[in-house]
């Protein structure tokens, strides 16, 4: 049974210092946390790397994990995603572009851009494209998203329609 003891942070809270069973659930980690800040529905909640790189802490990934990391506690890959497709379908062209500079960010991420992609967002941050963002920085960061994603082979790059290539040539 190896743990490691690391840092977990949460905006606003005070940080939280804590020995990680690595033999125990990751569920089972996230829920201790929400007990310790007494935040309800746990599985809306995950885990993401504080410094460098914003990957969440994935069963798969989490024997990278050192001693001395500082984690945050943040909302889960699926609740950011349904966010960003609300914002995306119904935002202001200000909360868009925040949330396509997000996105550009998260994508790079393989479970983000996992549950981005199944969600239907691929196809909604084509349509944003296709429809002509007029900010050059707005178009910046849903280019950069878009190729993030791409970018992980979940998809094919044959799905882009002649419409799509016109906007971004």
């Amino acid at each position: 049974m190896e743990m490691k003891k690391i840092g977990v942070v949460l905006e606003g809270m005070i940080p939280n210092l804590i020995e990680m069973n690595q033999s125990q659930p990751l569920t089972a980690i996230i829920e201790g946390l929400c007990n310790h800040w007494h935040l309800s529905n746990p599985e809306d909640y995950a885990l993401q790397w504080e410094q460098n790189r914003p990957f969440f802490v994935t069963e798969r990934n989490r024997i990278d994990i050192k001693d001395g990391d500082v984690l945050k506690l943040t909302a889960s890959p699926a609740k950011m995603v349904q966010t960003a497709m609300d914002t995306l379908n119904k935002g202001s062209a200000t909360e868009i572009e925040k949330t396509l500079k997000i996105l550009a960010e998260l994508a790079s991420d393989i479970t983000y851009a996992q549950e981005f992609i199944s969600s239907g967002g691929l196809k909604i941050l084509i349509g944003k494209i296709e429809q002509k963002i007029v900010s050059a920085t707005t178009l910046g960061y849903a280019l950069k998203a878009f190729v993030e994603l791409m970018d992980h082979g979940i998809v094919s790059w044959d799905l882009m329609e002649p419409k799509f290539i016109k906007e971004v040539m």
